[in-house]
């Protein structure tokens, strides 16, 4: 019976492996760059070695800029609408400022004022939900529960999330890469429910 040898290579740039203390981990050390230095001269005899040598490039040049996320130009005007709205119908909401977004960043931010630093209030847009988090507090749920529970509606519940706590109440989902004003009268019922929100943060306090 044979025995196969399985060696364990770390790939990386050039310059993490020369600085990286993890790489003693690994049985063979290999670089992009020597791997980019295989691919390139062969690239005229074969298109695959063309693309694989792009592809290593473009991996090389991703980390000496470091991570750039790419900008959605629908997300980033649909934020900025709601935000101009949520500022003009919901002062009291303290909506953070808008910044250009990609399209995965789905989530609006509050701090009203008085708000504790321990605690979120956000709107998940496309997931459907206005949240208060508690952040890092999930052994103290039982306290929090009893705390804000007599001021809770029933479409407000109080759960575990992860290693927090949140208040949530469901609101329609949106759709940002279509039109703010498409959804403008969503956009109002998500804001209203998070004032809601807030009123029983200031109740219970």
């Amino acid at each position: 019976m044979a025995f196969g040898i399985h060696l364990k290579p770390a790939l990386s740039p050039e310059r993490y492996l020369a600085s990286s203390r993890q790489t003693e981990l690994y049985d063979r050390e290999v670089s992009y760059e020597e791997i980019l230095a295989y691919f390139s001269p062969r690239r005229f005899r074969d298109n695959r070695f063309g693309y694989k040598a792009k592809v290593i490039q473009e991996a090389i040049e991703q980390n000496r800029r470091g991570y750039q996320p790419l900008f959605s130009r629908e997300m980033t005007v649909f934020v900025e609408k709601y935000v101009m709205y949520a500022e003009r119908h919901f002062p009291l909401l303290g909506v953070q400022a808008a910044k250009p977004r990609p399209a995965g960043s789905t989530w609006i931010k509050f701090r009203p004022a008085g708000l504790a630093t321990s605690m979120d209030l956000c709107h998940q847009m496309t997931a459907g939900y206005a949240k208060v988090f508690f952040t890092g507090a999930i052994e103290q749920l039982e306290a929090i529960t009893n705390k804000y529970a007599p001021y809770l509606t029933e479409y407000q519940l109080i759960s575990a999330t992860g290693k927090s706590v949140s208040i949530t109440v469901e609101v329609p989902k949106l759709e940002p890469l279509q039109t703010f004003e498409q959804q403008q009268e969503k956009v109002a019922i998500a804001l209203q429910q998070l004032s809601t929100l807030l009123q029983v943060l200031v109740k219970a306090a």
